[in-house]
């Protein structure tokens, strides 16, 4: 009788650990994909970061572009005026 207890009581033992084990795993699970998550939110700014800064360079790029224009309109135009003068 004692020794079916015995057997009993680590048959019981053993499905405990068993479902620690599981638990343990579960948990392990939860974490990595929570880790992933993390990571593809990172990735995420990440990508916007870089967007935005693309978007910035392209602004400041017209911006030289559009002043150099006008630089250039008004060399033209200060040009034509002496030219002007110079027949007058």
């Amino acid at each position: 009788m004692l020794w079916l207890c015995e057997l009993s009581r680590k048959e019981e033992e053993e499905e405990e650990e068993e479902e620690e084990e599981e638990e343990e795993e579960e948990e392990e699970e939860e974490e990595e994909e929570e880790e992933d998550h993390h990571q593809q939110q990172q990735e995420k700014q990440q990508q916007e970061k870089q967007q935005q800064e693309q978007e910035q360079q392209q602004q400041q790029q017209q911006q030289q572009q559009q002043q150099q224009q006008q630089e250039q309109q008004q060399q033209q135009q200060q040009q034509e005026e002496n030219r002007q003068s110079f027949i007058v």
